[in-house]
């Protein structure tokens, strides 16, 4: 019954992106979707992904990673995608950013352990936890792609809402709208990342399956977002980030990406800060796998986790949260999934791809 609704939640959502008037990152042409329509992609892909040099039976169509790949962890789908239960559940395995509370129909429940539970007003919440000169994130539980986030913040007495300065009673209208929000502190990035750009977490995303022969964790593939002036707060690339690939064994980003004006291009530097991207290496990329890895295979019930980390010095890092069944475009522009063998035989083995 779980795995008919994930798929019936799959098909409404591709069905959605598919049928939804320009809400795709790209202009494409009407000859563009249609060279990818009856194969099983977004329009974008036509685009995003370079069929002309890989296979296209390569690449994991949208279709099965809506409606089949989604059924992969069926039970604990929910588990993985809600942002605050996650977190939850993780805090027993890995370093998780602090979580002071979360709110419901306008009021703010702490979190603090052994502390009051009672419903607080906002803005009297934030007065006796958020200190001057710091800020918090503010995340939907269940949102993805950089919707439902926002940064509060407190400098020399006055609260800013995503870096622009707000009354308190303006904030406090705007907060007291809000249920099932979870508030974050923010975190302090590795130097590396900080350099490129500084305005954002500039979150690292680790894709790790359980390999079905051997039942061991293994990285499948990795990417790194970095923010711009254009998606601050946040660093998706549907706001105007950047994003690399990571070799999965050097840790060595290349090449880079960036959307902007419906067009997609390749850069080796940051637009922003002109920092070089390209041919740089994740500080401790190593340790960091390492002990992702055998987190999972502490959680291997759970058989494809999407992770989304920020790097910290000397090889540690905050995990901000996981995915059931990440989107590949974040992927197959730089190449095809299923080009790596063992992502490969673990979709099959799922019965996500024939092929």
């Amino acid at each position: 019954m779980k795995k008919k609704l994930l798929f019936f939640a799959g098909l409404v959502r591709y069905l959605k992106k598919w049928l939804q008037p320009g809400s795709g990152k790209f202009d494409v042409t009407f000859r563009q979707k249609m060279s990818v329509l009856f194969h099983g992609f977004m329009p974008d892909q036509a685009v995003f992904y370079d069929f002309k040099k890989y296979d296209r039976k390569d690449f994991l169509t949208d279709w099965e990673m809506y409606t089949k790949a989604i059924k992969i962890n069926a039970g604990y789908t929910e588990l993985l995608n809600n942002k605050l239960v996650f977190t939850d559940y993780m805090r027993a395995f890995v370093k998780m950013a602090e979580t002071p509370g979360y709110f419901m129909r306008g009021k703010v429940v702490p979190l603090e352990a052994g502390g009051e539970r009672t419903p607080q007003n906002p803005i009297d919440f934030l007065d006796r936890h958020l200190k001057d000169n710091s800020s918090y994130m503010i995340k939907k539980f269940d949102a993805g792609s950089g919707e439902g986030i926002f940064k509060v913040g407190k400098y020399n007495g006055s609260y800013y809402l995503n870096e622009k300065e707000i009354s308190e009673a303006d904030l406090n209208k705007k907060l007291s709208k809000l249920n099932n929000y979870m508030i974050s502190e923010t975190v302090e990035q590795a130097e590396y990342s900080k350099k490129i750009f500084p305005r954002t977490a500039n979150t690292v995303k680790f894709i790790t399956m359980i390999d079905p022969d051997t039942q061991d964790a293994f990285l499948a593939a990795c990417f790194h977002r970095f923010g711009s002036e254009r998606s601050v707060p946040v660093d998706n690339v549907g706001k105007g980030s950047c994003l690399a690939r990571i070799d999965v064994d050097t840790g060595v980003m290349s090449p880079v990406y960036l959307v902007r004006d419906r067009k997609l291009t390749w850069i080796t530097h940051h637009p922003d800060t002109n920092m070089p991207i390209e041919g740089e290496r994740v500080s401790h990329f190593d340790e960091i796998k390492a002990k992702i890895l055998s987190v999972h295979n502490k959680v291997k019930y759970i058989k494809y986790i999407a992770w989304d980390v920020v790097v910290q010095e000397n090889g540690e890092f905050i995990l901000l949260e996981g995915n059931a069944n990440t989107d590949m475009a974040g992927v197959q522009p730089f190449e095809p999934i299923l080009a790596n063998p063992r992502a490969r035989r673990f979709y099959q083995y799922h019965n996500v791809v024939k092929r």
